[in-house]
């Protein structure tokens, strides 16, 4: 299919949707349109318009941009309608075109009231929410606890298998043997299998033989060319080699007959020894005529001797070792096995779950598009939006593809599935992303779309790195550089760019949008890999000096947090800090992830507390005087170490004795603070990280407090996270200083992100995908297209060495695509001579195995008259400019303005719970009663009115039933069978349901004023269902509410429970959905729909009951706002309304105790509430009451 530039205005909103979006294009900008469009278009909820990213921070952002889209469109529609000036938009204006003001305002007003429960997910809450929310038709527990670190589950299994295999002397041996006899290093090198959901690929020894006789034969075959030379060079110069090296010879002459016949009919890869033999350099030395020609015309077969007996050898070696390892491997895979199954027992015994099953579970209960949960996420979510689609893996895209089939599927309901991803930034397969999924998707996709305008960058950076990845100069043909069918499009640059309102000004006239900065040493130096990193890094820091001292952003200096140097590890990023820190430059690596527990202030921290509580051993004490967080100067040190009888040994222990006392009183964040107020000198260098550490562990140990209340307990745990700092969970904290440094990040952590000016330090670097160090990897993670499908293999047989390379090799083209487009206005690309720099992402771009080095590659760019390209090998030493601070005097800011932040959005569950709280487009949870005494553990009636479980799930499932059957016809299988299936109910229980439901309908009503009827006798017209309202709250006084609501329980006579409703008064809307409205001889009545678990008797659900339990949960508080909202809303639509007159009252159906067989008045609480009442609980909640009603 091919792909059309996208057109946000007019996609249609249905179908399946992949919409590809190159680095830089406003991707979330047209998310957010797409999301308008949905909203105001199809008239849906933000509850309803289903947003999915991969990071919390995503999340975050979309929901921020989704915001301020609504509060744009909002102020846009206002001021059109009121005829004020305004911002044009071209989906704005067309939006206006299409939709009637009066409505796009209600929309988008209610949109913005809405916002906190907007439907936007990352992939893992999304799954968590389904199986929560929808746990009937997940068929997952009810109770599921979310770890988010299950390593501890895993180290003991694998502890448990080390003690089960060291009673078999063989295979614990085996493991021994390869350093996995520990449960640890079993853990560190096969987590990632016993995380994988399928068994591990192991090739067994006729396919170890079969695939390495298969690679000796493509050997051979890529040594064919040089071969067929050389076999052409000897048979042309035979006499020559007949007169001056064989001689007549009869052995020599035997020799030359084997080398002809081995290069002519092979195998290339069996050597024969007569090679050897007849290149030997001592035959060579004779001084007959022709002999130095004949010498020359060896030198080929002794280079193709050399390089073939190397790759013979290294495949013999590599297919022994394999062969070696098959019986540990074999170990290796039973320890899977067992540890994976002890994990899996452990999480079902304590109902835990891991992110990845979370997702496993979902799509493990998705089938088909028709099964129930489908249908039902169809139902909540008729639009899904995916950001960073190309991060997607198959599980989750088996989801997708099921709840939103397309229009050729088999759901009869319009879903929308919109994939936003670019796959030339799929960059995580080491966290899961399968690119191969998103390839798979593309093809099934019905509208293919792309956004190919860069609205980040300066034209010359667009143009310099379009012309890198397209390959080759922009009038020749598109090299095939990412693989696998992923192509590049040449992205257009605009004007209005934001980088293009703050142009760079630089001095220097030689530098381009991209620079090369190539390491070019001297003839005598080093040109190890380390000698090579250093010098690039110290170039690169010159660089950054001249451009501070230098250049310009628009009309300001360029600063360091201008600039960004994208490194791929933290052995990198170590060399570039170093080196800026020789300069007096001062950076951040942002992708710093060491633990808290590894820093210098952990240790000092257990060192000073553990001294502290174990005072009376003076070793301890003496192991600390030097601590920060004691203060002691350098003379007072001395003293300590060299005067045991100082005076100062006294002050010290008397102020530890102090500590210990604050310690036990007020708890060890006290402690901390106190010395770190106090007593803590810092050192000078890093004061300010040191003191945030320090403050961090003061917080991270009060909190383990709670539950290690006993200081040495707690000493114990702070033992273990240091020596173990890799385990905990507490990372190094950011500062607000960071945000001003140059900024260090890894290539990976910096997608999404922009920076003006980037340095790549070590673009033409070289790393082999099958290698973790210098060591070739055990475990391989590979797309196997036959089965279509990721696989993990244990050991390394050629084919999957080569398919994981290729997937390697593509994965670093895409990161190096990543680094070099976030650059919006310079970026420098790092290179240097290595021996395997020919194939790097970059290397391959650039052709470089076409030229003698570096320059002569980067100059033939250079020549094709672009412009945008520029190669520098050195930098003049720059004084580092001073930093320019205007002196101004500070002063406390004062807040002056009244702070009026109680305008919210409430429900009666926020009311009643005391706390603010917001449910929307879902009707209030039911409470379930928890009394021993009307809620059996067992029931003891075989009814399923009393069988099915207690709880919001059988009330959603009543709920649903009811709101679209006609009461007065019936047809439970057309409407309540699919409903019942949905929430799991099986099929066999399907008449039990009906026929009770029946009995529902059937069951008398005594209504006030209205005379004997029955929900059978109501039709849909005289019906309204799940009506949802809003009406406004103006300083309710929660107390008055309380006092009217006391007042109308003591008018019902009985004991009545005391109504406490305390707290701030309430400004802003109620909302809700009343389950049915319904009118008999022109009174209208609330209606709501109890399935609360009473008893397994009729006597359980006589009137007086249902009223003990509307008041132990406040559903007559409910049913005070539901009247007071239909009393509004009648108040509106009745020509004379009066309240006497048509307001009929309430009645709860508790539908487990209706039934015409039960006595009389059973499951049904109604009171007709007077005018008075309901008049004086609206003036109480909104501060006055209809006019129209008075």
């Amino acid at each position: 299919m091919t792909a059309q530039h996208l057109d946000v205005i007019n996609l249609p909103l249905r179908g399946r949707h992949l919409i590809e979006a190159s680095a830089g294009t406003g991707k979330t900008f047209n998310i957010t349109r797409i999301y308008l469009r949905c909203l105001l278009e199809q008239r849906l909820t933000v509850q309803q318009i289903l947003v999915m990213t991969f990071t919390k921070a995503a999340t975050e952002e979309i929901r921020g941009r989704i915001a301020a889209t609504l509060r744009d469109a909002l102020a846009y529609w206002q001021a059109r309608t009121l005829d004020k000036p305004f911002d044009s938009d071209p989906v704005l204006d067309e939006l206006y075109q299409r939709i009637v003001a009066e409505e796009a305002l209600a929309l988008l007003q209610a949109a913005l009231l809405e916002l906190d429960d907007a439907a936007v997910f990352t992939i893992h809450s999304f799954c968590n929410n389904v199986l929560s929310d929808m746990a009937f038709t997940s068929a997952a527990p009810l109770e599921l606890v979310l770890a988010t670190d299950t390593r501890a589950m895993y180290l003991q299994g694998c502890e448990d298998f080390i003690r089960k295999v060291s009673r078999d002397e063989e295979a614990f041996a085996q493991l021994a043997s390869h350093g996995w006899h520990t449960p640890e290093q079993l853990l560190r090198d096969f987590l990632p299998l016993m995380e994988f959901a399928k068994a591990p690929h192991i090739a067994s020894e006729q396919q170890i033989n079969k695939q390495f006789d298969a690679a000796l034969n493509n050997l051979a075959e890529q040594y064919q060319p040089q071969a067929r030379a050389l076999y052409t060079a000897l048979v042309d110069n035979e006499s020559l080699f007949l007169a001056a090296v064989i001689n007549n010879d009869e052995e020599r002459a035997r020799e030359w007959q084997v080398i002809l016949d081995w290069l002519q009919n092979g195998p290339l890869t069996d050597i024969p020894e007569e090679l050897g033999k007849f290149i030997n350099g001592n035959r060579y030395r004779a001084k007959r005529e022709g002999i130095v020609e004949a010498k020359a015309l060896v030198e080929p077969a002794k280079t193709l001797r050399t390089d073939l007996t190397k790759a013979v050898d290294k495949l013999a070696k590599s297919r022994q070792a394999l062969l070696d390892k098959a019986p540990v491997y074999a170990v290796v895979c039973e320890a899977v096995a067992f540890v994976r199954d002890y994990v899996s027992k452990q999480k079902q015994r304590l109902s835990t779950v891991d992110f990845n099953d979370l997702i496993r579970l979902l799509a493990a209960q998705i089938d088909t598009p028709d099964s129930p949960l489908c249908v039902q996420l169809r139902q909540r979510y008729p639009v899904a939006l995916v950001d960073e689609f190309q991060d997607t893996d198959a599980d989750q895209y088996h989801i997708l593809a099921n709840v939103y089939p397309g229009q050729d599927g088999e759901s009869q309901m319009s879903t929308t599935l919109l994939m936003i991803g670019d796959p030339k930034q799929a960059i995580y397969g080491f966290r899961g992303g399968d690119i191969f999924t998103y390839l798979q998707a593309a093809e099934q996709a019905e509208y293919r779309w792309v956004m190919d305008t860069n609205w980040r960058s300066v034209k010359p950076v667009v143009d310099a790195y379009n012309r890198l990845f397209w390959g080759a100069a922009m009038s020749q043909s598109r090299r095939d550089l990412f693989n696998f069918g992923i192509t590049y499009e040449p992205v257009n640059a605009s004007s209005g760019a934001k980088a293009a309102k703050t142009p760079l000004k630089d001095a220097a006239t030689d530098r381009s949008a991209l620079t090369f900065i190539a390491d070019e040493p001297d003839e005598d130096a080093s040109n190890s890999k380390g000698a090579t990193r250093q010098r690039l890094a110290e170039l690169l820091t010159r660089e950054i000096v001249r451009l501070l001292a230098q250049a310009q952003l628009g009309e300001r200096n360029v600063q360091p947090a201008d600039i960004a140097i994208l490194v791929q590890t933290g052995k990198e990023a170590t060399i570039v800090q170093n080196a800026l820190k020789a300069v007096g430059l001062p950076s951040v690596y942002l992708s710093n992830r060491n633990s808290l527990f590894a820093s210098a202030e952990a240790a000092d921290t257990l060192m000073v507390l553990n001294a502290i509580w174990h005072a009376h051993d003076l070793r301890l004490v003496n192991g600390i005087i030097a601590s920060p967080l004691l203060g002691l100067n350098r003379q007072q040190i001395q003293t300590l170490l060299t005067d045991e009888y100082a005076s100062d040994w006294d002050a010290l222990l008397l102020q530890i004795a102090q500590w210990r006392e604050i310690w036990a009183r007020r708890g060890v964040m006290a402690l901390l603070l106190a010395m770190l107020q106090n007593s803590y000198l810092p050192h000078q260098q890093e004061a300010e990280r040191s003191l945030t550490n320090y403050q961090h562990l003061a917080e991270v140990l009060e909190e383990t407090a709670r539950t290690y209340n006993q200081p040495g307990h707690l000493l114990n745990w702070l033992h273990r996270q240091v020596r173990q700092p890799e385990q905990a969970q507490e990372h190094i904290q950011r500062l607000e200083s960071d945000a001003r440094l140059i900024q260090i990040v890894t290539q990976h952590g910096s997608k999404g992100l922009e920076y003006p000016i980037v340095f790549v330090p070590f673009a033409s670097e070289y790393r082999d995908p099958v290698k973790f160090g210098n060591s070739q990897s055990e475990v391989l993670r590979y797309y196997d297209p036959h089965s279509a499908s990721q696989q993990m293999a244990l050991g390394a047989a050629p084919d999957v060495l080569a398919r994981v390379r290729r997937e390697g090799e593509a994965e670093s083209m895409r990161l190096l695509y990543v680094a070099i487009t976030r650059a919006s206005h310079r970026c420098y690309l790092g290179v240097g001579e290595d021996k395997l720099s020919d194939q790097s992402a970059l290397g391959q771009i650039m052709r470089r195995a076409d030229f003698d080095d570096w320059r002569r590659a980067i100059e033939a760019l250079i020549q094709e008259g672009d412009g945008h390209t520029a190669l520098i090998s050195e930098v003049a030493e720059e004084t580092l400019p001073a930093a320019q601070i205007d002196a101004v005097k500070l002063r406390c800011a004062t807040f002056e303005r009244a702070l009026e932040d109680n305008w919210r959005l409430y429900s009666f569950s926020a009311i009643t719970r005391q706390a603010v709280h917001t449910t929307f487009r879902h009707r209030e949870a039911e409470a379930v009663a928890t009394d021993n005494n009307t809620l059996p553990v067992t029931a003891k009636s075989e009814e399923l009115r009393f069988q099915l479980k207690a709880g919001a799930q059988s009330g959603n499932l009543l709920h649903d039933i009811l709101e679209v059957t006609d009461f007065s016809a019936p047809d439970w299988v057309e409407t309540g069978a699919a409903v019942a299936r949905r929430y799991g109910i099986d099929e066999a229980d399907h008449d039990a349901l009906f026929s009770w439901l029946d009995e529902v309908l059937t069951t008398p009503l005594e209504l006030a004023g209205a005379g004997p009827v029955k929900l059978a006798d109501l039709a849909m017209a005289d019906t309204l269902r799940e009506a949802e309202f809003y009406f406004p709250l103006h300083q309710a006084d929660r107390r008055a509410v309380g006092r009217i609501l006391q007042q109308h329980r003591h008018s019902q006579g009985g004991e009545a429970l005391p109504a406490v409703l305390d707290g701030v008064r309430l400004e802003g809307m109620m909302h809700g959905f009343i389950d049915l409205i319904f009118c008999v001889d022109g009174r209208y009545f609330v209606a709501d729909y109890k399935s609360t678990m009473l008893g397994d008797s009729p006597e359980d659900y006589q009137p007086h009951k249902l009223n003990q339990n509307n008041q132990q949960h406040y559903y007559d508080l409910q049913y005070l706002i539901y009247s007071v909202a239909l009393h509004r809303f009648l108040a509106q639509r009745i020509e004379d309304y009066e309240p006497d007159i048509h307001f009929g009252g309430v009645a709860y159906f508790y539908l487990r105790g209706m039934s015409g067989d039960f006595p009389p008045g059973s499951g049904v609480f109604f009171h007709p509430l007077s005018a008075d009442l309901i008049a004086e609980m609206e003036q109480a909640l909104t501060g006055k009451v209809m006019q129209e009603a008075l």
